[in-house]
């Protein structure tokens, strides 16, 4: 289920694709510094890529929302 809204958030592309083309820019990044790289989408969850490991997968969960103002998200 998280995979297929990931997939619906990033566009309603197909996942795999969706993910690849992030890995891609990650090692983009990567290459100027940064080890890690982290691409939040909100109630959809997260995935994280790190330098020479493999991607992370997070889902989302369920949180009760006290004060939205900043949230950024």
């Amino acid at each position: 289920a998280f995979a297929e809204g990931l997939g619906e958030a990033l566009g309603g592309g197909l996942l795999t694709d969706a993910l690849d083309t992030l890995e891609r820019a990650a090692a983009m990044l990567f290459a100027c510094g940064p080890r890690i790289l982290v691409v939040t989408f909100g109630a959809k969850g997260a995935v994280a890529f790190r330098s020479g490991e493999p991607r992370l997968l997070q889902p989302a969960f369920a949180v009760e929302a006290i004060d939205t103002l900043g949230a950024g998200d």
